[in-house]
């Protein structure tokens, strides 16, 4: 691309220590394990020239080096008085779409994710799958099957200030026990679920209909909150592989005894997210 060859981008020390602290500024603490590693990859490319072969061949090494360079264009296209926008788009462009692995892995801003919820709070439905994606980490499919289908007698909430929806829900091999959110989240959603389907209509086009209307007025993809809920949790200290079971990130075909052992860490660990979603989220909408 001619922008591009025209306008490469050096990586001096100044630039990327202006990231980390951006990073740090998003919400990314200094003691969490992505931090460091972003630490490790920006001493690593310090002075390199940025060109479109240069950022190909980064983003193709690993699915983190995907996701450092793309936060990397991210801080560079937005970033007030750097006047590199146009750089940072051509580059972008030269970026393979997937990851290594083809997972993508992207985790937006949390200003990114509090617009989204002003944006779509005019939108009833749209801003109740908001709350959940927000809120469960859980999977759209997941999310949409407890809005058309909510019972109330599913839900139990703890003394902690945070509920569970057990959803029991399969597609394929992947399944969800059960949905975390704060307590408050929950009461609201219960107020107006379930959702009315008109007779007739095709759950396959409302669900569509739906992701639509979220990634097109909220301006964030569907799959980026999962990675974001996640994301946070493992800044927050929470255990992966709580973390993992939460948002449903792997199946689970194990035996109640097993089961209920982790549903009992989740009960323990989840309200530390819960906490920090109210603080940084919630009452800023």
């Amino acid at each position: 691309m001619p922008g591009v060859a025209a306008t490469p981008l050096r990586l001096t020390p100044e630039l990327l220590r202006g990231f980390l602290g951006w990073l740090v500024d998003e919400g990314l603490s200094q003691e969490s394990k992505q931090y460091r590693e972003y630490t490790n990859k920006a001493r690593e490319v310090v002075g390199v020239v940025l060109d479109c072969q240069t950022v190909a061949e980064l983003a193709k090494r690993s699915k983190r080096w995907h996701e450092f360079v793309s936060r990397l264009l991210t801080y560079v296209g937005h970033k007030r008085g750097l006047g590199l926008k146009r750089v940072a788009a051509d580059l972008r462009d030269c970026m393979p779409r997937k990851a290594a692995g083809g997972e993508d892995t992207y985790v937006p801003p949390l200003e990114r994710v509090v617009k989204a919820g002003r944006k779509l709070s005019g939108d009833p439905e749209a801003y109740a799958a908001w709350l959940l994606l927000v809120s469960t980490g859980a999977r759209f499919t997941t999310v949409v099957d407890v809005l058309l289908s909510f019972e109330r007698e599913r839900l139990v909430c703890l003394d902690t200030g945070v509920c569970r929806y057990h959803v029991d829900y399969k597609r394929g091999e992947k399944e969800q026990w059960a949905m975390y959110a704060p307590e408050e989240v929950w009461r609201w959603l219960a107020e107006r679920l379930p959702m009315n389907v008109p007779e007739g209509e095709d759950r396959d086009r409302l669900y569509e209909d739906l992701r639509v209307r979220v990634v097109a007025n909220g301006g964030v993809r569907v799959k980026h909150y999962r990675n974001f809920v996640f994301n946070k949790m493992i800044e927050l200290g929470i255990p992966e592989g709580v973390a993992d079971w939460v948002i449903g990130h792997k199946p689970d075909t194990v035996g109640r005894k097993n089961y209920l052992a982790k549903l009992a860490q989740a009960d323990k660990w989840y309200p530390l997210y819960a906490q920090w979603l109210r603080r940084e989220i919630l009452s800023k909408l």
